[in-house]
Formats: structure tokens, C-alpha cells, sequence
């Protein structure tokens, strides 16, 4: 029973991680993220990943922590803590990939803006994908996998290569 709810608290973070991506604007997108990485936490505790969960706490005030530019000066002690906390997790290398994609984040969310921010972020979600194929994670897998699509989207509309709402267009000769 308790899988099934673990499972479905990862199905709210994952519509909440949904709803951040398709966020143009970097304040929101932070703030959605702040609530996604609580309900990760808990999610990932409840499947025995300690790490990813203790991760998800920190990224959580972290992601906080960047929506003010005047608090860049917590990236480096925030990147040392990843560190540490990686040198005592002596488990699996699986429980070494969020910590490479918290680290990547972390630039991402202090020193990047924009598309740049949003690329940089997505590089830890390959990372995610196979920490969580590993302790069985589906949403987190679901997750992590549509984040990649909607951000590239997002990216797009960013760059005003599509329009919010357009359509691709129909094939010659449909009906």
C-alpha cells in the first residue's frame, strides 16, 4: 500500500515539475520548483532513496534561495555540501547521480538566466532518469523524461520560434 502511495505523491510533484517547465517567467519557475522538490522528498524517501531525498530537501531551499540575485554568494557553499554529502553516501554510484544533477542545477539557478538557465538545468535530468529507473521510481522517470520535452518547447517559444498556442502546421493534402 505504501507504494502506491509513494507513486502518487510522484505523480503531484511530476504535474507540479509539468507546470514549472512550461513557465516563461524565471520567478515562477523557481517557485513551482521550491514545491516540487518537497514533494520529491518525500516521494523519494518513502521509496528508500535517503539521498535523493536529502537532496531534494536542499535543492528545495536552494531553488529558494536563488529567487533573490543577491544570494549568489550560498552557491559555493551550497556546491561544497552536494560534495560532502557525496563523499559520505558510499552506497551505490546510483545515489552519486543526483548529486552530479543538484550540482549542475545549482549553476544553473545562481549564475544562468533564461534559456541558458533552462538548458543547464535540464542536463542533471538524464542523471535523474537513471537514479530513478534504479530505485524504481516511474514518476520520477515520467518526470524527468517530459521535462526534457516541455523545456525544449519552452525554449522554443522562448526564442520565439513557436508562438504560445501555435500549432504545428497540418500536412499538405489532410483533411
Amino acid at each position: 500500500m505504501e507504494i502506491y502511495l509513494a507513486q502518487s505523491i510522484g505523480l503531484v510533484a511530476f504535474a507540479v515539475n509539468l507546470y514549472a517547465c512550461l513557465n516563461t517567467d524565471e520567478r515562477k519557475f523557481k517557485c513551482v520548483i521550491v514545491a516540487g522538490c518537497l514533494l520529491w522528498a518525500v516521494h523519494n524517501s518513502m521509496l528508500g532513496a535517503e539521498m535523493a531525498a536529502t537532496l531534494s530537501v536542499i535543492t528545495a531551499f536552494r531553488t529558494f534561495l536563488s529567487l533573490n540575485p543577491a544570494n549568489r554568494r550560498h552557491a559555493g557553499p551550497l556546491l561544497f555540501l552536494y560534495l560532502v554529502l557525496a563523499m559520505g553516501e558510499k552506497e551505490s554510484v546510483y545515489d552519486w547521480l543526483p548529486v552530479c544533477a543538484t550540482f549542475t542545477g545549482t549553476v544553473a539557478l545562481f549564475y544562468l538566466r533564461g534559456v541558458a538557465l533552462r538548458i543547464v538545468h535540464c542536463l542533471g535530468a538524464p542523471l535523474w532518469i537513471l537514479h530513478d529507473l534504479h530505485y524504481g521510481s516511474l514518476a520520477g522517470v515520467l518526470s524527468q523524461t517530459t521535462m526534457l520535452l516541455l523545456t525544449a518547447y519552452t525554449i522554443a517559444r522562448m526564442l520565439g520560434l513557436i508562438a504560445p498556442g501555435q500549432r504545428a502546421p497540418a500536412e499538405p493534402g489532410a483533411t
